[in-house]
């Protein structure tokens, strides 16, 4: 079966709980090579028909493990997936569940909606909406985010972050289990890339260097020595204001929805 035979499946198979008398599934796209560091996603477009007979045009993005074994191999691909997939099976639902009982309408403006998680052996997919049909999009990767991007992403950071405060306080032993069944894949992805932590404190400092950012540098060098160190000693940090965290925090893995002036 090729790759497109199986989102094909993949979708349908998303779709199970929702007994539509009718799935065409049609993929229109793929990201670029290289986007996806554990994962690719493909783009598809799903005309279903209702059990009531009513007709859905529903823009979706399929997120999936890598294929190849010998990336499976060198990667931690199964370990990110069933880590988010946890997260959209167990832990929003719960979030969802929490926002629902206060009546506050919070979650929409984190995540797309998810139609399904699915993992089979060596395969793991995450079916969602596609946010570009609501207009949003991705920045420009090779330019830096700027003061309104910035302010607009932390505000959500900071949403988020209350709303896993705010969950704990009300529901300490559903948190404290919701925790515990979390589990903590940065050790392995940090070992997986130990040797590039080391040459990205290098390129960095290098960066600075062609900009004149002397007075940057040195207090970097000085709060910061050792990068590699400090990743690891964050990764086994844990206390009572542990959060549920995005993750990835880093340009590619954000939305926005735009004006005309895209400001």
């Amino acid at each position: 079966m090729d790759t497109n035979e199986k989102i094909d499946q993949w979708v349908r198979d998303a779709f199970k709980h929702e007994n539509f008398k009718e799935i065409k599934v049609t993929i229109t796209g793929f990201s670029e090579k290289g986007d996806g560091y554990v994962g690719d996603i493909a783009f598809a477009k799903a005309n279903v028909i209702t059990s009531d007979g009513e007709t859905k045009n529903l823009e979706l993005v399929i997120k999936y493990g890598k294929l190849n074994d010998s990336l499976r191999e060198a990667l931690p691909v199964r370990l990110a997936f069933e880590r988010e997939i946890y997260v959209y099976g167990k832990v929003v639902p719960q979030l969802q569940k929490f926002l629902d009982e206060k009546k506050v309408k919070l979650l929409c403006q984190f995540l797309p909606k998810c139609y399904g998680t699915l993992l089979y052996d060596k395969e793991e997919v995450i079916v969602l909406e596609n946010l570009k049909a609501q207009y949003y999009d991705l920045h420009d990767r090779y330019q830096p985010l700027n003061i309104n991007h910035l302010k607009l992403t932390l505000e959500m950071y900071g949403k988020w972050h209350a709303l896993s405060f705010a969950y704990q306080d009300q529901n300490p032993e559903k948190a404290r289990i919701l925790f515990e069944n979390l589990q903590d894949i940065m050790r392995t992805f940090l070992e997986s890339i130990d040797n590039c932590l080391v040459d990205v404190q290098e390129i960095l400092y290098t960066i600075l260097q062609q900009k004149n950012e002397v007075e940057l540098i040195e207090g970097m060098k000085k709060r910061n020595p050792n990068f590699k160190t400090t990743f690891y000693d964050l990764s086994e940090m844990e206390n009572e204001k542990s959060v549920f965290l995005h993750g990835d925090c880093w340009n590619s893995n954000f939305m926005f929805k735009y004006g005309s002036d895209k400001s």
